[in-house]
């Protein structure tokens, strides 16, 4: 390359970024100031990319982000390369995987947004290891995204680089990935959604609308996305003011003439901008999010007959009442007496007992969770409520207790010493053992045959990758400071 081309280059990169000799970029406001400098700036593509490397070479730590990375992506190859097929221990991976063959509704204990995703893969190629290949790309896509997010809402680059290397290094994340099961998935959307609402801050209202739809993708793959949608569809308000204010608010719509905005909306916009701003926002937010979880329950009804994610959702309800539930302490609604259960409280065990086995009075009532129909699922919510309005102090000893895993899984929830964590879902161990259970493997194997090529077996042994699960696992005083 000319000398003199070389030298051109240096003075674009020095003008537009605005890097002297001797200026380091700290923080994201440098370097998130500087790359839309040059964005908007430099007169073209091969100069954008020069002043980006030269940015990079200056900002350690997008040389952090980039080894971690490659590791995340070295990981995850040597996963698949070793076992090359998905973990089927997890019981649930047949029932999404029945949903996607037979029909989206066909078992109504789970919601079915998952089996739209593995339908959308199916179409593409019949193969299982096409679904752990694409979780595993979004594994890698969501640690971006969220180093993406610190770096726009002008935090420290560092601190992004925390949740970017817990998503992409993480081994609990990478065995979750290789699993057909909701939650990479999940991840994945709510992350999307958080970046979403980051540039809706100072950008259109498309990136409001995209977050509302991200999360309504995330609510349909997980019920537990309706607990986050009123938190992070108000994160859209959270927007600098010193930013909507420089920025302007937005103009009426492309094509439209001013005049054609209804006159309070428009004397809105003028006398209240920060106000107009961030409702717009929030109502972009809101009608993303409804256009795909209508959609969703619209289908529901369609092919069930019922509004709801699932139909027979309150079973999950029953189980989590049942171990502790006093019939003499609150009357069960009328048809619900034989969903008592007569033995001690002291002496049940947890939540799973009393949903999946043949000792539950639920189970015998109705023939199993998957078979309950309207009025019957109807009859388990009510009995549930009930219990909860008439011992709301047992219940939010319970529900505590169970917060109290989010940080120290091996914490009972049960108060009763002898009981523990008896049956109330797997501990981060467990689970990793599961994944790997031979009986639920050759189960899950059986019924997801008909509907994939060839499932397949691992490779190879992946110890090395079990060692890594438990290394790098995120629990106890370290997962208080990284939830704070």
């Amino acid at each position: 390359m000319p000398i003199r081309e070389v030298v051109a280059r240096a003075s674009v990169i020095h003008r537009y970024s605005g890097i002297g000799q001797t200026t380091r970029l700290k923080g994201a406001a440098g370097l998130g100031g500087h790359l839309e400098q040059l964005d908007a700036k430099a007169p073209d593509l091969r100069s954008r990319i020069v002043g980006w490397l030269e940015v990079a070479r200056r900002t350690p730590a997008l040389w952090a982000l980039a080894t971690i990375t490659l590791a995340g992506v070295v990981l995850r190859v040597f996963f698949l390369l070793r076992y090359q097929t998905a973990l089927l221990g997890f019981p649930d991976s047949a029932v999404y995987a029945a949903d996607a063959a037979k029909g989206l509704f066909f078992l109504s204990l789970r919601v079915s947004g998952y089996a739209i995703f593995l339908r959308t893969l199916h179409a593409i190629s019949p193969d299982l290891i096409l679904v752990v290949v694409v979780q595993h790309a979004l594994g890698i896509v969501s640690g971006l995204l969220l180093f993406e997010s610190v770096r726009r809402s002008r935090a420290r680059l560092g601190l992004g680089l925390v949740p970017a290397a817990v998503v992409m290094l993480g081994g609990s994340e990478l065995m979750l990935e290789h699993a057909v099961l909701s939650d990479s998935l999940f991840i994945f959307l709510v992350d999307l959604a958080v970046w979403c609402i980051v540039r809706s801050w100072n950008g259109g209202l498309w990136w409001a609308l995209g977050a509302g739809v991200s999360l309504g993708c995330a609510t349909i793959d997980r019920t537990v996305g309706l607990m986050l949608l009123p938190v992070m569809l108000l994160c859209l308000l959270f927007a600098p003011a010193a930013t909507v204010l420089a920025r302007g608010t937005d103009g009426p719509p492309r094509g439209a003439r001013a005049s054609s905005v209804p006159r309070l909306v428009r004397g809105f916009r003028i006398r209240r901008p920060l106000a107009y701003w961030r409702l717009a926002r929030l109502l972009a937010g809101i009608v993303g999010a409804s256009m795909v979880i209508l959609a969703f329950l619209s289908a529901h009804k369609h092919d069930t007959g019922e509004w709801g994610f699932a139909s027979t959702s309150n079973f999950d309800l029953y189980g989590r009442v049942a171990p502790w539930a006093n019939c003499s302490k609150f009357t069960p609604p009328p048809g619900t007496a034989k969903l008592c259960i007569h033995t001690p409280v002291s002496q049940r065990l947890g939540t799973e007992h009393w949903e999946f086995t043949w000792a539950s009075p639920a189970d015998v009532a109705y023939d199993g969770p998957e078979a309950p129909n309207k009025d019957e699922n109807n009859q388990l919510g009510a009995f549930a409520l009930a219990a909860i309005e008439g011992q709301p102090l047992t219940y939010l000893e319970y529900v505590g207790r169970d917060l109290v895993r989010v940080v120290d899984p091996s914490f009972p929830t049960s108060p009763y010493k002898k009981i523990g964590n008896g049956d109330y879902g797997l501990t981060p161990g467990e689970l990793l053992d599961e994944y790997f259970n031979a009986s639920n493997v050759r189960a899950v194997d059986a019924s997801v045959k008909g509907y994939y090529r060839s499932p397949g077996k691992g490779a190879g042994n992946i110890d090395i990758l079990k060692s890594w699960d438990r290394a790098t696992r995120i629990e106890g005083p370290l997962m208080a400071v990284v939830l704070m």
